[in-house]
């Protein structure tokens, strides 16, 4: 012979329910890269009691579940969304009982969530001008994220260069694994000053026949008597 689990309902009808209830997790929310959602999630539990032929399904009693490994378990209710917005990894465990006492194995969902993009760190620089060319610099530029450890950062110019004189902008765009995107717009400057002697002919700015500010420039005064001399000589700017 074969055991049988016999209970009745308050009815008084004896019910036959030896099969487990099915639940299922069903999340929604906008789904980015590698996993991750860029949302928050929702989540939806289904909860099924439908017995096999032979038996009478005694229905579903209650749907519970975990966010914190099973510590603490809650009821869940259709007419309380299930909302998940934890940045990072979030596993959620969830079972549900039926009326006969049929106690489902507990289920698991991780969710991984990052809904902000990375942080640059980047600031305006300026120098000045110690070549001709211009100054040897290394600008620096990082990137941060609550979730990748390692973003991506790309500059639309290399950090690493002679920079001309004059202003140089500089996009930079960070991403990470999500696919969350930052920019950040910065500005390197290399200015002459009067004093300087980019050159190095030991004449400064101020002095020189053909320095590298344009301002300086603008302001020269060549006397009348050597203006076509000297515009012939050194190919100055202006006429």
């Amino acid at each position: 012979t074969t055991d049988v689990l016999l209970k009745a309902n308050p009815s008084g009808v004896t019910i036959y329910d030896l099969t487990l209830p099915t639940t299922t997790a069903s999340p929604t929310g906008t789904l980015g890269l590698n996993s991750y959602y860029t949302s928050l999630v929702t989540v939806a539990l289904t909860a099924d009691d439908t017995a096999p032929l032979g038996e009478v399904s005694s229905g579903v009693a209650a749907t519970k579940y975990s966010l914190d490994s099973g510590v603490t378990w809650s009821n869940y209710s259709t007419t309380t969304p299930l909302i998940i917005s934890t940045e990072g990894t979030t596993t959620l465990q969830y079972y549900s009982i039926d009326n006969n006492g049929n106690s489902e194995t507990p289920k698991t969902l991780t969710l991984n969530i990052d809904t902000v993009a990375p942080t640059i760190f980047a600031s305006d620089t300026s120098a000045e001008q110690l070549t001709p060319s211009g100054t040897n610099l290394i600008i620096s530029a990082t990137a941060e994220d609550n979730v990748d450890s390692n973003p991506t950062l790309v500059s639309s110019v290399p950090l690493s260069q002679t920079f001309t004189p004059g202003v140089t902008n500089i996009l930079l765009t960070a991403t990470d694994i999500v696919g969350n995107t930052s920019v950040k717009t910065i500005t390197v400057t290399v200015f002459s000053s009067p004093e300087a002697d980019p050159d190095a002919d030991c004449v400064t700015n101020a002095d020189d026949v053909n320095p590298f500010d344009p301002a300086i420039f603008a302001n020269l005064v060549i006397p009348t008597e050597y203006s076509f001399w000297e515009k012939d000589k050194f190919n100055l700017p202006f006429s």
